[in-house]
């Protein structure tokens, strides 16, 4: 099956430039070009020029190229549609009957305007600071790398090290390939807010008691349990 790689996606002047290569060619010279139809559509209708490159990312016209998934918000609704789709069977039920894709690109909509209007400022990185058994750790360990498998390396706050950080929790669930199954029980992994201020004097703080999520990324992040929580769940109590 023939599709472009895409690098990047930019708005110059109400024109729509695509950097991209063709994944029958090799070597691959990813290249800006600009899209007639993509700037017509832009021009009429925003939402539809919207709508129409997520149908692209949807159907499979464009992939994203592996090392700019960041950078291709359309991208990272769409792969976060199917994750849901792939976790909510009602959502499938209701997709069916529509008998189109209309359903997905509305939902896909959604979550774009979910993604590029959220705040400024902000800073996340992920962690492993939960034993097997739900406790903490003394000792987090924190995200330092993701590899082109999207396997994942880590280190301690022993070390003269930070973490790679993210300015939005879409873009870095997305980014982690948050399909990998990483999030299975316990939850020994989750994505964490950090302070800032705190981050750039080198100190790396963060709620142990709770972990920031957005209503889309509900089934993926889940919040630390509580301290009584943790010790209900040990005795076998519920709470």
């Amino acid at each position: 099956m023939s599709y472009e790689l895409i690098e990047r996606i930019k708005i110059e002047n109400n024109e729509v430039f695509i950097k991209g290569a063709s994944n029958n060619v090799v070597p691959r010279n990813y290249r800006y070009w600009k899209s007639n139809y993509f700037t017509k559509l832009i021009n009429e209708s925003p939402e539809r020029y919207e709508k129409e490159l997520l149908e692209t990312f949807w159907t499979g016209e464009f992939h994203p190229k592996s090392n700019s998934v960041t950078h291709l918000d359309e991208a990272i609704a769409i792969d976060l549609v199917r994750a849901i789709l792939g976790r909510k069977k009602q959502l499938v039920h209701q997709w069916q009957s529509y008998k189109s894709d209309d359903y997905v690109l509305e939902l896909g909509l959604s979550v774009l305007k979910n993604i590029k209007s959220f705040p400024k400022g902000k800073l996340f990185t992920f962690v492993q600071d939960k034993s097997s058994e739900g406790f903490l750790k003394d000792n987090p360990l924190y995200l330092s790398k993701v590899n082109k498998n999207l396997s994942l390396q880590f280190y301690d706050d022993q070390f003269d090290s930070m973490p790679m950080t993210f300015t939005n929790p879409y873009r870095a669930l997305f980014r982690i390939g948050f399909n990998a199954g990483l999030f299975s029980n316990p939850r020994s992994f989750n994505m964490i807010e950090l302070d800032p201020i705190e981050f750039k004097k080198g100190n790396i703080k963060f709620d142990r008691q709770s972990s920031y999520m957005v209503d889309e990324l509900k089934e993926f992040v889940i919040p630390y349990p509580s301290k009584d929580e943790l010790r209900a769940k040990y005795l076998g109590l519920k709470i």
